[in-house]
């Protein structure tokens, strides 16, 4: 039984849960997990995950407002978001690029410890297009007086972008020239900028150094996600 577990597994068969005697085929959800639920305290199955997962389900939606951790301390993974200069925060990505990077490099980059947590690769197609949402963004606010962005669904891209699908090497490079596009954008940013404004449509606002400060708490995040 073991030896066909794994034989499944090499073969990148559907996702399975493997019950007593027999497999049962399990509805696997790739789209990102509500962050308000620990990946370390995982939902509990009566089998064990031994496979990776095919074609998604749509998640519920994560309706959470996280604008709070630009005020408080957030208890997960311990950053301060609103402590730190906006000048700060290239290093701070460069750091969290750097880990992803060495964690896309491990064998198991693509398997998920649990259905309905991200994989590492997911992860990384994730704060691949953060950078790229905020530095859109942030350019905006640079050269707008207060607008609106436009609104990005981070479940819907990535069911249509099959992050679950993405290959590790690829994403590494994505992800670093999207992070190296934002950094610069950051680095180009005069003290006098700072306050410029800006909102989502939830009527959240925002100015330069918040939305920066903001960016820095999600990408950290993440890394407390994948463990690193």
């Amino acid at each position: 039984m073991q030896k066909a577990v794994k034989d499944m597994y090499d073969r990148g068969a559907m996702g399975v849960i493997l019950t007593r005697w027999k497999f049962t085929r399990y509805a696997i959800n790739p789209c990102r997990p509500r962050r308000d639920a620990s990946p370390r305290t995982l939902p509990r199955f009566a089998g064990t995950w031994v496979g990776p997962m095919t074609e998604p389900l749509r998640p519920e939606p994560d309706v959470k407002d996280w604008t709070w951790t630009l005020r408080e301390r957030c208890p997960q993974c311990g950053f301060a978001a609103g402590e730190i200069r906006a000048a700060d925060v290239p290093s701070i990505v460069e750091d969290v690029v750097a880990r992803f990077g060495e964690r896309l490099g491990a064998e198991d980059a693509r398997r998920r410890p649990a259905p309905a947590t991200w994989s590492p690769t997911e992860y990384a197609c994730h704060i691949r297009d953060v950078c790229t949402v905020f530095d859109g963004r942030l350019l905006e606010m640079l050269a707008e007086d207060d607008p609106q962005f436009a609104n990005w669904n981070q479940d819907d891209t990535a069911i249509e972008k099959r992050y679950w699908a993405q290959q590790p090497d690829q994403v590494r490079t994505e992800l670093a020239e999207a992070a190296a596009q934002i950094n610069e954008t950051i680095r180009s940013v005069r003290p006098s900028q700072l306050d410029r404004p800006g909102r989502r449509s939830d009527g959240s606002v925002f100015t330069v150094e918040s939305l920066v400060q903001y960016f820095a708490h999600d990408l950290v995040h993440h890394a407390y996600d994948i463990g690193t």
